[in-house]
C-alpha cells in the first residue's frame, strides 16, 4: 500500500487515504494512533473492530479486506466509501421526507444484519453514517462495537460513545444490547428531520439528564410536512424504557415500508383504466351483493330455524383517529366479533356479511332486514396518541333491529395495556342484555388475552390485514411475514401470530421448496409451536394442515387436522378453503367447489374466495363460472396480479392462445414489477409467450441483473433456471445456454440426493431440453410423470 494523505482521524484511529499498488484501487487505512500503542486493551479492541467488519457483508455496511500492522502499529484496510455523512444533511443540506425514510431503511437494513451476527455498535452517529456516491447508506467505525461472547470488552466501557447519541441504559451504564442503536438512529433520525438534536443541552451533564428525563419537541415545530406515522415510528425509536421501544431493526422497517406503501398514490394510468373496466365485472360484484343480501333477507326471523337462534350484526366500528389507524378499528371489531361467537343461542353474521354497510345511510330496520338480522351492535373507536400514556375509547350500542330501540350503549375509556379486559367486557355486557350465556366450555378462552404485549398485538393486525389482500402475492406475503416475525420477537408465546406466520410462509413457498428447505421447515415449526402453547387453536390447526396439503401432498393428515379445527358457529372461511383445495387436488371436484362456495359465502368480500373457485371451475373445464369468479376477484383487488396470470390460463385453456386479457397484462407489469414474480408466475408468462407483451425496459440486462440481485429470496438452481429462460427470451442462446448449463449441474446434485422429488426431477428435465440433452430430457420428464401422476395431484 502506498500512503497518499491523511483524511480523519478520532479517538480509536487515523485514517488515511492509500493506494492498493497490486490492485490498483483506492483504499482507506485506519492505523491505531501511536501514543495508544502500548495499551494492550486498547490495541485488542481496534483488532476486534476489524474482525468485527470483518463478519459483517453487507451493502450497507463498509467492507474490511486486510488487518495487518506496520513498524508495531496495528491497522486495518477498508474500501473507500466517498460521499457525505449525514451529519452534513441534517445540518448544511436538508433532504426530502422520503429520502430520509429512505435512507431510514437502508440504516435498518445494516443494522439488523450487525445484530443477528451478534454485534451492538454502540456509537450511531450522524457522522459515522455516510451517503456513498450512488446514494447508498454506509455504516462505518465499529471500534466501540460489542460483540456476544466477548466478555472481556462487553462487560466494560457501556459509557464509551457520542453524549448526545447515548441511549438512557448507556447514560445509567447499565447492559446494553441491540435496542441501545435503535435509540441512536431515532435521534440521527430527529437530527435529520429538524436539524438539530433532540437532547443535546449546553453541557455534558445537562444533556445526559435530557436523554433520561425529557421528551423531544414534536417534529412539526420544526418541519410541517412531516407524516403523523413517521413522527410515531421515531417517538417509538426514543422510548426510555427499552422494553417499549422497537425490539428489532426488521420491525423499524416493516414500519418504515407500510408507511411508504400507505402514502403512495394511486397512478393516473391505473385508475384510468379501473374506470374503464367492463360493465360486466361491476355487474358481477353487484349480483354478489344482491345475491348476498337476498339470502339474508330469506333467512329473515320469521323462517328462522326451530332452534330460534336470533341474529346479530357486528357493524364495522367507526374509526374517530386518524386514517393510518383504520386497521386498528378493524382489527378490533374483529376480536370483539370473535369473541361474541362464543355467545350460546345466538348467530353472528361474519366480517363481510356486514361490510357493505359501512357508513350506510339506512336505519337499523332496514339493515336488519336485508341481512335478516334482529340485533345490530355498532360503535366507535378512538385512539388517543397525543400523552405519553396512550389511551382508548370504545362506544359501542346494541340496537334492536324490529323497532330501532337502543337495548344498551355504554362509553369505554382504557389505557392501551387493558384492551383485552375491554374485548371481553363488551362481549359479556352484550350477552346480559341478549340473556344468554357464555359457553362454560369457553367462558376461559373468551377472557383470554391472545398476548399481553400491546405492540406485538399491533403487528399482528397489520401482518393479518396484509393476508387479506390476495393470494400469492409474494411481497405481501414477505412483508405480513415480517409482522408476525415482528409479533413473536416481542411474545414468543403468542400463538395466533405463530399460526399466521406459518399459513403466510407456506403460502409464499406454494410448495416448490421441498420438506427439507429451511423455508419450508419454518412453516411446520411455527404451526407446531401455535398448537404446543394452545392445543385448541383453530388457527393453529389450519396452519398445519396448510403445510401438509402444500408441502408434503399429505391429504389425510391435512384433513385430520381441519378435523381438529373448530368452524365457530358462524363458520370459518379460512377452513372450508382449505378443505376444498385438498379436495381439488384428490380429484373431488364437486365437494372442492361446494367448500369454496362456502368460503365466498361465509367472507363474499375476499378476493381469494373466488380465485380458489375460479382455479376448481377452471380444472372442471367449466369455462363460464371460472370466468366470472376470476373476473369477480379481480374486480375485488384491481391490483391482484395472481388473477391476471389466473385469467391468461384460462383463456389459454379454453381456446388454446392468449386473447382476451392480454391488456391487463400490460396493466399489471407496472404495478408488480416482474422481476420480483416468483418462480411459478415466470414459468407461466414463460409458456405463454408473454415477453412481446411486456414494456421494454424488461427487456435489457437490467431484468437479470434484478433477478440476480434477489438470489437470495429463490434457490440458486431457481435462479440459474428463470436467467437462463429470460436470456432465451431474449434471443441470446449462447448466454441462456450459460445459464441452463448451471442450472443443470446443480439439479443433478438435488436430484440425486432427492430422486423422488417431482419438482426437481421435472426442472431437469426441461433443462436438459433447452441443451439439447433430448434423450436426458424425455427421460427425466418420464420419471417425474411416474413421481406426480393424476392419481396424486389432480389439479
Amino acid at each position: 500500500y502506498r500512503i497518499v494523505e491523511k483524511i480523519g482521524a478520532g479517538g480509536m484511529g487515523e485514517v488515511y487515504l492509500g493506494e492498493d499498488t497490486k490492485l490498483g484501487r483506492k483504499v482507506a487505512m485506519k492505523f491505531l494512533p501511536s501514543h495508544l500503542v502500548s495499551d494492550e486493551e486498547i490495541r485488542t479492541r481496534f483488532v476486534r473492530e476489524a474482525r468485527t467488519l470483518a463478519k459483517l457483508n453487507h451493502p450497507n455496511v463498509v467492507s474490511v479486506y486486510e488487518v495487518s500492522e506496520f513498524n508495531g502499529r496495528p491497522y486495518y484496510v477498508m474500501e473507500l466509501v466517498e460521499g457525505e455523512s449525514l451529519r452534513h444533511y441534517a445540518h448544511e443540506k436538508p433532504l426530502p421526507t422520503d429520502l430520509i425514510i429512505e435512507y431510514a431503511i437502508q440504516i435498518c437494513q445494516g443494522l439488523g444484519e450487525a445484530h443477528r451476527a451478534g454485534i451492538v455498535h454502540r456509537d450511531i452517529k450522524a457522522s459515522n453514517i455516510i451517503v456513498d456516491s450512488k446514494g447508498r447508506i454506509r455504516i462505518l467505525d465499529f471500534g466501540l462495537a460489542a460483540v456476544a461472547g466477548d466478555e472481556g470488552l462487553t462487560r466494560t466501557g457501556s459509557t464509551l460513545g457520542t453524549v448526545c447519541y447515548m441511549s438512557p441504559e448507556q447514560v445509567s451504564g447499565r447492559e446494553i444490547d441491540h435496542r441501545s442503536d435503535l435509540f441512536s438512529l431515532g435521534i440521527v433520525l430527529y437530527e435529520l428531520i429538524s436539524g438539530r438534536s433532540p437532547f443535546k443541552r449546553e453541557n455534558e451533564g445537562a444533556t445526559l439528564k435530557a436523554i433520561i428525563e425529557d421528551i423531544p419537541e414534536p417534529l412539526t415545530r420544526y418541519k410541517s410536512d412531516v407524516p403523523d406515522k413517521l413522527q410515531d415510528i421515531i417517538r417509538k425509536l426514543l422510548e426510555k424504557d427499552k422494553e417499549l421501544r422497537y425490539q428489532s431493526a426488521e420491525g423499524v422497517i416493516a414500519d418504515l415500508k407500510r408507511l411508504v406503501y400507505d402514502s403512495k398514490s394511486i397512478p393516473e394510468s391505473r385508475s384510468k383504466s379501473y374506470s374503464k373496466r367492463p360493465l360486466v365485472y361491476i355487474s358481477a360484484f353487484v349480483l354478489m351483493v344482491i345475491i348476498t343480501g337476498g339470502y339474508f333477507y330469506v333467512m329473515s326471523p320469521a323462517s328462522r330455524s326451530e332452534l330460534e337462534k336470533p341474529v346479530l350484526a357486528v357493524l364495522p366500528f367507526t374509526n374517530l383517529g386518524s386514517d393510518e389507524d383504520q386497521y386498528f378499528s378493524e382489527g378490533i371489531t374483529d376480536e370483539i366479533r370473535a369473541r361474541l361467537n362464543t355467545l350460546e343461542g345466538v348467530r353472528i353474521l361474519s366480517r363481510n356479511s356486514v361490510e357493505k354497510y359501512r357508513n350506510a345511510d339506512k336505519t337499523p330496520e332496514e339493515m336488519g332486514r336485508e341481512l335478516g338480522a334482529d340485533y345490530l351492535l355498532e360503535g366507535t373507536i378512538r385512539w388517543d396518541k397525543s400523552s405519553e400514556i396512550e389511551r382508548l375509547r370504545i362506544t359501542p350500542q346494541l340496537i334492536q333491529t324490529s323497532n330501532n330501540y337502543q337495548l344498551w350503549s355504554r362509553s369505554y375509556e382504557r389505557t392501551m395495556t387493558q384492551i383485552f379486559a375491554l374485548q371481553a367486557e363488551i362481549a359479556g355486557q352484550i350477552s346480559e342484555q341478549l340473556g344468554v350465556t357464555l359457553l362454560e366450555s369457553r367462558q376461559h378462552g373468551s377472557d383470554t388475552a391472545p398476548t399481553d404485549n400491546l405492540e406485538a398485538y399491533d403487528y399482528y393486525l397489520r401482518g393479518l390485514e396484509m393476508t387479506r389482500k390476495g393470494i400469492f402475492k409474494t411481497t405481501t406475503l414477505q412483508e405480513a411475514i415480517s409482522m408476525f416475525d415482528s409479533a413473536i420477537a416481542l411474545d414468543p408465546n403468542f400463538a395466533l401470530a405463530w399460526a399466521q406466520k406459518s399459513k403466510a410462509t407456506t403460502e409464499y413457498s406454494f410448495g416448490f421448496l421441498g420438506i427439507d428447505d429451511p423455508f419450508t421447515i419454518g412453516a411446520r415449526t411455527s404451526a407446531e409451536r401455535a398448537l404446543t402453547l394452545d392445543p385448541y387453536l383453530t388457527e393453529g390447526h389450519i396452519a398445519l394442515g396448510t403445510y401438509y396439503n402444500f408441502t408434503e401432498s399429505n391429504y389425510e393428515k391435512a384433513l385430520a387436522e381441519f378435523d381438529l379445527a373448530d368452524p365457530g358457529t358462524g363458520g370459518n372461511a379460512g377452513l372450508s378453503e382449505a378443505i376444498g383445495i385438498v379436495k381439488m387436488r384428490q380429484g373431488k371436484w364437486e365437494e372442492a367447489a361446494g367448500q369454496f362456495e362456502e368460503a365466498a359465502h361465509i367472507d363474499p368480500l375476499n378476493t381469494r374466495r373466488y380465485y380458489w373457485l375460479a382455479v376448481c371451475y377452471a380444472e372442471m373445464r367449466d369455462f363460464a363460472k371460472a370466468n366470472r369468479y376470476i373476473n369477480r376477484s379481480y374486480t375485488l383487488v384491481p391490483d391482484n396480479d395472481d388473477a391476471v396470470f389466473l385469467k391468461l390460463f384460462i383463456n389459454l385453456l379454453q381456446y388454446g392462445k392468449i386473447e382476451a386479457g392480454e391488456y391487463k397484462f400490460k396493466d399489471i407489469t407496472g404495478v408488480t414489477g416482474v422481476a420480483r414474480a416468483s418462480s411459478w408466475k415466470l414459468s407461466m408468462s414463460n409458456a405463454f409467450g408473454l415477453w412481446r407483451f411486456l414494456p421494454k425496459k424488461y427487456h435489457t440486462a437490467e431484468m437479470i441483473e434484478e433477478l440476480l440481485a434477489h438470489r437470495y429470496e429463490q434457490a440458486e438452481h431457481k435462479i440459474y433456471f428463470n436467467v437462463g429462460e429470460l436470456y432465451r427470451l431474449m434471443d441470446m442462446p449462447e448466454i441462456s445456454a450459460v445459464y441452463y448449463d448451471s442450472a443443470y449441474t446443480v439439479l443433478l446434485q438435488i436430484v440425486k440426493a432427492n430422486p423422488d422429488d417431482y419438482h426437481m426431477v421435472a426442472m431437469l428435465a426441461v433443462a436438459c431440453a433447452r441443451l439439447g440433452m433430448n434423450d436426458e430430457a424425455v427421460a427425466a420428464g418420464q420419471r417425474a410423470k411416474e413421481l406426480m401422476s393424476v392419481d396424486d395431484c389432480h389439479w
